[in-house]
């Protein structure tokens, strides 16, 4: 499976680079149109799952949606087509981060964090894209 964001084509190499820079992240992956692609056993996304996950991205007060059938609560969308959002189950814990890498948010970069949100990371997770797609 091939994936394409500003001319880079996103396939196992560029994804062990991923790997590689986010070994903090040992649960990443990369969605690409309605498929998922190189997912670890913590991401079984289904298709209305993913759609849930572009329109998060897209809308300016996201809603919440559901990663692998938990529900997920957007926190902050900043910078633009990055957000974060918290496990809203009773009880439930960890944090996704997401970011688009396309304009058409066809491919999209996810990571799940068993801890609470740290904008540490937030921060780390953003400057990885930024790094290995622009």
């Amino acid at each position: 499976m091939n994936f394409v964001a500003q001319g880079l084509n996103l396939g196992t190499e560029a994804f062990n680079r991923i790997k590689n820079c986010t070994g903090e992240f040992p649960n990443c992956g990369l969605i690409d149109q309605d498929r998922i692609g190189f997912h670890t056993p913590a991401f079984r996304l289904k298709n209305d799952e993913i759609q849930q996950v572009r329109q998060a991205l897209i809308e300016p007060f996201p809603s919440v949606f559901t990663v692998n059938g938990d529900p997920y609560t957007p926190q902050e969308k900043i910078p633009r087509n990055h957000l974060w959002a918290n496990n809203s189950k009773p009880n439930g814990k960890g944090t996704v981060y997401i970011c688009t890498l396309d304009q058409d948010m066809n491919s999209i970069f996810i990571v799940y964090d068993e801890k609470e949100f740290d904008p540490k990371v937030f921060e780390r997770f953003i400057k990885i894209q930024s790094d290995l797609f622009h």
